[in-house]
């Protein structure tokens, strides 16, 4: 039963494993490749194919790196879906192939080969087809079934492990030894120094949007401005190279497109002529001139032979999020020849095996571009596409899109005198050192705003002292809150990025960034401008039943590549399978390019497209050709930012950076808008896509909240609609940008999915002028939000997420385990007298606080001193700095220091809340609200308490904190318009004789008499140090006692008392008046009491008192631990509260614990046993004492539950009733308790 019980385990584990292998090897080529020698030969590169999977838009579809779109004919494999992953198939299978015509050899086996000599000519056609072309066609082996006679992927080019041929990438990006968050790929928490790839039955290829797929550094001479030289064959590179850590991009190191991959791919396995035909075809002489007859798979490994043609093609696809490009990707393939022969008649071609989702009754029609110079080239745009002739007839419930291809770029002809193109250049060329159109543009030396001796200096200037993208403390010169630097254009440098833009490294190495020249790589110029291609167009297109024979390549080169000018499309109704391409060009070898100063490489591009019908695919065809008109720049969404999270009991705790915020796009420049933040219990979050357009359509996540700019005046609906669906972005309501979030409405146990994205402000024609983007480009743009992603496999494990996502499952502590925290009452003031505002410190990642249990950390604060100023009497000032030390450690947390009050308020709080330090956030909020910079303030936001502990307003304040017989109290404590708010707390006591005189002025029409008093006002706000006040007493006529002053008044407390606290004025003040007036009370009768016009004075003992709330100041010091964090046996308790219980209890057939998967909507049935210590075992038994199930507990500290899948000891599921379970830990007490699984 144990063996029966461990397969049912594993059932579904295995079934996803069987869905994909066991159709690979049955239906793929492994199944029909004999074992041999040559499976470790090292020009044997079948072992390196991987695969890769775009879901970033609404196209969704595997990627391999052999040429081909999509998983074919494999069972159980990935189609092209649309829209989404939930969509319908339109794609059966779609590759790349190469053809060339090329001359016999066989005459010539060990004689010098002349330059051009006689033969038959054959066509050679190599390319990768998975077994999905026809029923007729096999998997193209070799007659000894020992390899296939295929394009092959290169070896290099993605992270193959560390037994494979290149390991992964050193996460230490910043090389500083230590792991930053957003360096974390693999959220592991561990500075790996070579990432593992993800896990899998397949390869992944290199994908831009996982670092974990790329190579440790890239093959050696793969980029511009590479000076490695590769060694051998495979080609193999030691040194990492200036890419190293990077994306591999093609016009810069970094990605263009939302999602990209990258390969290289060759054919020299393709011996099918000379292992079926007595046709030989040699790429490579001998160094005496003789053909390099050795074959690829030589046992002498030192020995280097290829076959096939002697090509090398590198591949890139590109996927674009925006909704404008959701419905294309691209697929570029560059071709050279590095065989020793000139091949003068190429095909670059795609085929493509398209069913709307069913084989038959599919229809197709293209469009073929037109030229005109006159109107800049291409007036239509090449286009093949292909419909189902009755969808309603379909059993769908979906609605039947159009299905496409579109052909962006063929192979330049740069050297027959002929305007190919037609765009009024005649033979343009992408290698000649010429920017032919004229298009570059150097740095602009306009000078800085407001900076003398910038502009006309002959350098580029910036503020950017440090060159690390952002705005860094005294950088600022101009005071204008935004970092400067002289417009850089095409001006970038080798490595393509320039300083305007996302993931800018710094100035390159070589000097070639704004030095105002012309450089390789930089934009705009030969092999990063496209427009520099004499381009030959498409010139075949064929559509055919793929019912045909294709593996016979003679047959193949015969019937479906050399084809007349004009398209041809046999009539039908069944299956529809179509090549097109481009024809008759030249691929010379590289040594007669290089001294010619022509391209090696030869282009060819298209875009697969969809579209609801015939009218949007051709839109979307115009879509993407302006994108690549503008070589493959399109609007940008904000970087990603990095979300962390930390979950504990009933809570999670949610915090990320602000890369987003410094993020530039290609044509408004910086744009960042805000964040949202979505939260599902569905990895797909679907349960939140309840977003609809016009047409009833769901189309976006509803977001749990939204953080946008409160500086900006972008708020509501979105001036731009997304386009022809009726809907506008909200764009929130100025609330400001936050950078953490506490979600406290979440249930323990159950698994919830956080994302958090980055959105743009979009476009229209006042933004720039609105200061909402910084590049002022005439375009109308809806805005540009960033992808999010968590994958699950069929079980329900999570394989992959992207890095602004979080996956979490609140749930208690282990039984006797206290979560590290800041106890608030144990926060020490060690110094000062700040009082009032918010003061919170709470650890967001228990991690990183574990670390530093039991350090101190203090908080010292500076300020402006502008009481000081004034008097000597005090040394005081508004909250300018504030800084936090480990002082354990040493470590500085932050340190911020502005010049004044107004500037800390305004974004000293917003620095502390970007960030959280060894683990722990602080949210200060100081009454500061409203202070200036200037002697014209004179509340300094300093006010008299008069809330209770819960915030409210009373009237308590008011009553003497005696118990006093006089019915009179204070009834305003306020401040004249002279008067300057006192940061003290102050008693007014009461004595049964003259203690004080009033300051005043003898003079009958003076407001302020001379008076002996009775009472005085102390300030008592250091107990140990009272100072008795100067004050001035006003008995005020008119206000309840009309003209009649009783004398006994006077040198008391009475109705209509006017108590003002003065303090002396700074010696080089120059003024008459020698005190500052501050705080005026005024003692009155209350409403209530005046029908009775006796008045009874306070008695001598009675005291009122006043405090005020204040900022802190450089005389404060606060002192913190973080406490927790341990697990003790002796806090393991037993009572009521704190036992071991299982939930759900009753369970009633299901749970909202559980998570349906993907596979038949199956979930795993579950209790939590819930309290448990860290080690411990759980014995679960029936009604009848039988033991169902025994259970080892051994976790974190921080995991007090397990779950329990409902199956017995043996394997099969448990029936339903009342069972008992027990809990023993060694060395604490024995738990026993009870649960219900009712049906």
């Amino acid at each position: 039963m144990s063996f029966l019980r461990s397969l049912i385990k594993l059932f579904y584990k295995l079934l996803l494993f069987a869905f994909i292998t066991i159709s690979f090897f049955t239906n793929n080529t492994s199944a029909q490749v004999a074992g041999s020698s040559n499976d470790s030969h090292p020009m044997h590169w079948a072992r390196y194919w991987a695969r890769g999977l775009f879901d970033r838009n609404l196209i969704y579809t595997t990627v391999w790196n052999v040429g081909n779109i999509t998983d074919g004919g494999m069972t159980g494999g990935v189609g092209m879906r649309w829209p989404g992953s939930e969509g319908l198939n339109y794609l059966g299978g779609a590759n790349f192939l190469i053809a060339a015509y090329v001359t016999d050899m066989a005459g010539y086996e060990g004689k010098v080969l002349p330059d051009e000599w006689e033969g038959t000519q054959f066509g050679i056609v190599s390319n990768a087809y998975l077994p999905h072309v026809s029923n007729a066609t096999v998997a193209q082996l070799s007659s000894d079934r020992t390899h296939q006679q295929i394009l092959q992927p290169m070896p290099g080019w993605f992270n193959d492990g560390f037994y494979g041929y290149i390991w992964g990438i050193n996460e230490d990006v910043n090389n500083d030894g230590e792991l930053a968050p957003s360096e974390d790929v693999n959220f592991n928490g561990v500075l790996d120094l070579n990432l593992e790839p993800p896990e899998g039955i397949l390869k992944s290829m290199a994908i831009s949007t996982d670092k974990r797929t790329w190579p440790q550094f890239w093959p050696g001479g793969s980029y511009v401005g590479d000076l490695r030289q590769p060694a051998g064959r495979p080609p193999r590179t030691l040194e990492p190279g200036l890419r190293s850590g990077k994306w591999n991009g093609e016009f810069k190191a970094g990605p263009i497109a939302d999602q990209e991959t990258v390969y290289l791919m060759d054919d020299h396995e393709n011996d099918f002529w000379e292992d079926y035909t007595a046709y030989r075809y040699y790429p490579l002489k001998n160094d005496d001139g003789t053909p390099n007859t050795t074959k690829w798979k030589d046992p002498d490994v030192n020995k280097l032979g290829v076959r096939g043609m002697g090509v090398e093609i590198e591949s890139r696809t590109y996927g674009w999020f925006h909704p404008l490009a959701e419905d294309i990707l691209v697929s570029v393939y560059r071709a050279r020849n590095y065989s020793d022969h000139n091949l003068d008649r190429v095909v670059t071609a795609y085929y493509a095996d398209a069913n709307i989702v069913e084989g038959n009754f599919n229809a197709v029609d293209y469009v073929v571009a037109t030229f005109g110079a006159e109107d800049e080239g291409r007036l239509e745009f090449d286009i093949l596409y292909q419909w189902h002739m009755f969808p309603d007839q379909l059993n769908v419930y979906q609605k039947v899109g159009v299905f496409g291809f579109g052909f962006l770029e063929s192979p330049g002809i740069e050297y027959n005198g002929i305007d190919d193109d037609k765009d009024g250049m005649i033979d343009e060329d992408m290698a000649d050192g010429i920017d032919n159109d004229g298009d570059w543009r150097p740095f602009e030396d306009i000078g800085l705003p407001d900076i003398a001796g910038t502009a006309g200096n002959g350098k580029w200037d910036t503020e950017d002292t440090n060159f690390n993208g952002a705005l860094d403390t005294g950088e600022d010169v101009n005071r204008n809150d935004k970092l400067d630097f002289e417009p850089v254009n095409d001006d970038r440098g080798t490595d393509g990025i320039g300083p305007d833009e996302n993931g800018w490294p710094g100035p390159d190495p070589d000097g070639s960034e704004t030095n105002g020249a012309i450089n390789i790589g930089e934009p705009n110029y030969d092999i990063t401008d496209i427009d520099e291609a004499d381009q030959a167009g498409l010139g075949h297109i064929y559509v055919w039943q793929p019912n045909k024979e294709l593996r016979d390549q003679k047959t193949f080169w015969d019937k479906f590549l050399s084809k007349a000018e004009d398209p041809e499309i046999e009539e039908t109704d069944e299956n529809i399978a179509f090549v097109f391409g481009a024809k008759d060009v030249r691929l010379e070898t590289i040594d007669a390019l290089e001294q010619a100063d022509r391209p090696v490489w030869k282009r060819f591009t298209i875009a697969l497209l969809m579209g609801e019908d015939q009218e949007d695919i051709k839109r979307n065809k115009a879509t993407m050709q302006s994108i690549y008109n503008d070589n493959y720049r399109f609007l940008t969404p904000p970087l990603q930012p990095t979300l962390i999270s930390n979950v504990t009991d009933r809570k999670v705790q949610l915090y990320w950076d602000t890369d987003a915020e410094n993020s530039k796009d290609p044509f408004f420049g910086l744009d960042f808008n805000g964040y949202r933040l979505y939260k599902s219990s569905d990895p797909e979050f679907l349960d939140i896509k309840t977003v609809t357009d016009a047409f009833g359509n769901v189309l976006l996540f509803e977001p749990l909240e939204i953080f946008d700019r409160s500086d900006d005046g972008l708020k509501g609906a979105h001036p731009i609609p997304f386009p022809n669906l009726g809907v506008h972005y909200d764009m929130g309501n100025n609330s400001g940008l936050k950078h953490s979030y506490v979600d406290t409405l979440v249930e323990n146990g159950r698994r919830y999915f956080y994302a958090v994205t980055s959105i743009d402000a979009g476009n229209d024609y006042d933004f720039y002028d609105r200061g909402l983007v910084t590049e002022n480009y005439p375009l109308q743009a809806m805005p540009s939000e960033c992808a999010f992603n968590i994958t699950v496999n069929e079980i329900g494990d999570v394989v992959f997420r992207d890095r602004n996502t979080a996956v979490c499952i609140p749930q208690e502590s282990a039984a006797g385990y206290t979560e590290p925290h800041v106890d608030s009452l144990k926060i020490q003031h060690v110094s000062g007298y700040a009082r009032g505002g918010t003061f919170n410190i709470d650890v967001f990642n228990k991690n990183h606080a574990t670390e530093h249990l039991g350090d101190i950390y203090e908080l010292t604060f500076e300020d402006d001193g502008w009481l000081t100023d004034k008097t000597p009497m005090y040394k005081w000032g508004s909250t300018s700095g504030i800084t936090c030390v480990n002082i354990t450690s040493g470590d500085t947390m932050f340190s911020l220091s502005y010049p004044g009050p107004s500037a800390f308020y305004k974004d000293a709080y917003k620095s502390m809340e970007r960030g959280v330090f060894e683990g722990i956030k602080y949210d200060f909020n100081f009454p500061m609200e409203d202070v200036v910079d200037n002697d014209n303030d004179v509340r300094r936001e300093i006010s008299v308490i008069t809330k209770n502990d819960q915030g409210r307003e009373t009237n308590e304040w008011k009553l003497w904190d005696t118990d006093t017989k006089s019915n009179i109290r204070c009834e305003a404590i306020e401040l004249s318009n002279a008067g300057i708010a006192l940061p003290r707390d102050f008693d007014l006591i009461v004595y049964d004789h003259v203690v004080d005189t009033s300051y005043g002025i003898d003079n009958p029409l003076s407001a302020f008499q001379i008076y002996p008093l009775n009472f005085a006002v102390w300030d008592v706000t250091d107990p140990n140090n009272k100072i008795k006040m100067k004050i001035s007493v006003q008995y005020e006529k008119n206000r309840t006692n009309g003209n009649h002053l009783p004398s006994e008044m006077f040198g008391q407390l009475w109705d209509s008392t006017r108590v003002v606290i003065r303090f002396p004025k700074s010696d080089n003040i120059v003024s008459a008046e020698r005190y500052w007036a501050s705080w005026n009370l005024r003692f009155l009768k209350p409403d209530f009491a005046r029908k009775d016009t006796t008045v009874i004075p306070p008695s001598p003992g009675d005291v009122f008192s006043f405090r005020t709330e204040r900022n802190p100041t450089a005389d404060d010091v606060y002192r913190f631990t973080v406490d927790g964090g341990l697990w003790k046996a002796e806090d393991v308790k037993t009572t009521e509260d704190k036992k071991v219980y299982v939930v759900p209890d009753p369970y009633v057939a299901a749970s909202s614990l559980e998570a349906i998967y993907e596979l038949a909507g199956n979930s795993q049935r579950r209790v939590d046993f819930v309290n448990l210590p860290p080690k411990c075992t759980i014995y679960i038994f029936t009604a009848s004492g039988e033991l169902v199930r025994k259970i080892k507990h051994d976790d974190a500290f921080d995991v007090g539950r397990h779950s329990w899948d409902l199956t017995s000891e043996d394997g099969p599921e448990v029936s339903f009733g009342m069972y008992f379970f027990v809990v023993e830990a060694k060395g604490l007490k024995t738990q026993r308790g009870k649960f219900a699984i009712i049906k």
